[in-house]
């Protein structure tokens, strides 16, 4: 049985979840470990639920910016 709900081959995080009426959106990062965590830069996805078993993918949401955006963390 699957607990959480995980995009196939990514780490799933920093979740935002909202609900409207009878549906939740999870806005969340998909962590692909490559090289290694936080190894790419990405930008928000979206997965909406009802009954917090079935999910759909609705993929990016909001995509991330280049290399030098302001979106993307600083070392």
């Amino acid at each position: 049985m699957k607990l959480y709900y995980q995009f196939p081959g990514t780490w799933f995080g920093d979740c935002m979840p909202f609900g409207k009426g009878d549906e939740f959106f999870l806005f969340h990062q998909r962590d692909n470990r490559n090289p290694e965590p936080f190894g790419e830069p990405f930008g928000w996805d979206l997965a909406t639920t009802k009954d917090f078993v079935d999910y759909r993918d609705c993929g990016v949401a909001v995509p991330r910016g280049g290399d030098d955006e302001q979106d993307q963390f600083t070392s």
